[in-house]
């Protein structure tokens, strides 16, 4: 008897899951793309991206695409929006006390973001590749009101536009983050199509001013330089050669006519090369030349423009009357030449260790 009725309930339950699951691919088969291939959002075709523009509640984002294909590189302007913060004008019929009171926003009000440029990094490549072609999760169709509202597309606060090299160009409104995830909802502008875009999409962009910079400012691998112009603005130069570039374990770089300072020269130029940026500077707040005191330019024969500069500025807010405190600096082609902070030790070994090496 007992077997009979465990039987009978199990059956009950499978009986009652299948009308669930049913019921649930009936719901959804008007909103949820169903075919087995991948969602295509937008293909940039074989040329890729020329520009992609995020503008966010919180931060936005500007990149201009250089090169075709694998050999894309970018140029990225972000900046992070600061949040206003100011009482609102009293409700009519409110007494003074209450109107004196300042009040939060009914919503976050964010004013305009401080913009700084810089080259793109290792996570714009990754960028690059989300966009080859672009994918969603899931794609939605013929969404009410109330549904568009619920993912937070009737007002939405952000907005990506993406170009590419064929003329394609993709215009979409942002909405909310998915109940439960990180995925965010899309709505293609100008049409009815909603998207659930991964947030390995966005994610990059919502914080491009510090995911997407390049640290390394060198612009090329150190392994294919093979010689490098010292000078100094006292007219001070040297000429090394990078040897055995065959076997990176075993490079080092040498002076042919003091052989015996290879050990030093191979420390020095293994600092120089291995220079990074810690800081770029707001657009509005570029150091100029004249403020910079020059201590070192190499220059590389082998690869055309490649150069990295070296100076200083005096930081009055930390340096005496007898003990002048500096920040360094340094510029590259890969900078387009505007100076970026480095690490103070960095620039303080460099500089220390310069004039034994120009003067033997």
């Amino acid at each position: 008897m007992r077997s009979m009725e465990t039987t009978f309930y199990g059956v009950a339950l499978i009986i009652s899951l299948l009308l669930c699951w049913s019921s649930w691919k009936s719901e959804s088969s008007g909103q949820q793309q169903t075919n087995q291939g991948p969602i295509v959002v937008f293909e940039p075709g074989s040329g890729g991206l020329s520009e992609l523009h995020w503008r966010g509640e919180k931060a936005v984002a500007s990149l201009s695409f250089a090169g075709k294909g694998e050999e894309q590189t970018a140029w990225v302007q972000a900046g992070k929006r600061e949040r206003i913060e100011g009482p609102q004008t009293a409700p009519a019929g409110d007494d003074d006390d209450s109107a004196s009171q300042a009040r939060e926003p009914a919503k976050p009000v964010y004013g305009e973001p401080a913009l700084r440029s810089f080259p793109g990094g290792k996570q714009v490549a990754e960028l690059i590749e989300r966009f080859k072609p672009l994918v969603a999760l899931r794609k939605f169709n013929d969404l009410d009101a109330a549904t568009l509202s619920e993912m937070g597309l009737d007002d939405p606060a952000s907005s990506l536009t993406v170009s590419s090299l064929s003329g394609k160009k993709l215009e979409l409104s942002i909405g909310d983050k998915a109940y439960g995830s990180s995925d965010t909802y899309a709505l293609e502008t100008g049409t009815a199509n909603v998207y659930l875009l991964s947030s390995k999409v966005l994610g990059a962009l919502r914080s491009a001013e510090g995911r997407l910079m390049e640290r390394n400012i060198l612009g090329f691998d150190a392994m294919e330089a093979s010689e490098v112009r010292l000078s100094a603005p006292g007219g001070s130069t040297r000429k090394l050669r990078h040897e055995g570039t065959h076997d990176e374990a075993n490079a080092y770089w040498s002076d042919p006519d003091a052989p015996e300072q290879q050990e030093s020269t191979d420390g020095f130029m293994k600092k120089l090369l291995n220079l990074r940026a810690i800081a770029y500077p707001l657009d509005t707040e570029r150091i100029s030349d004249d403020q910079v005191e020059r201590i070192l330019r190499a220059d590389f024969p082998g690869k055309p423009a490649a150069h990295i500069e070296l100076g200083r500025v005096r930081d009055e807010t930390r340096s005496k009357e007898d003990e002048p405190a500096w920040d360094w600096h340094a510029r590259t082609q890969l900078t387009r030449d505007v100076w970026v902070k480095v690490s103070r030790n960095s620039g303080l070994e460099l500089y220390d260790n310069l004039q034994k090496l120009l003067d033997p």
